[in-house]
């Protein structure tokens, strides 16, 4: 039943030879895509976390943590 469902997807997303993008190109796109909202999300993630610290009562952490010898690079 799953196995018929992923094939169905596949096919669906496979276009015919002159149809358009192959699917090796358009996973590519995803990837790309996916890879590109990293930043964004380590953005919001490192915001979130900071408000949740501060609700919480702790001190906010910093959006670039220092280094062991306190110099920051």
């Amino acid at each position: 039943m799953i196995e018929d469902k992923l094939s169905l997807i596949i096919e669906i997303l496979a276009p015919k030879e002159s149809d358009g993008p192959t699917l090796d190109e358009i996973l590519g796109r995803l990837v790309t895509l996916v890879a590109a909202q990293g930043p964004l999300l380590r953005h919001i993630d490192a915001t979130t976390g900071r408000t949740l610290d501060i609700q919480e009562g702790r001190a906010p952490r910093t959006s670039r943590p220092e280094e062991k010898d306190g110099t920051g690079v």
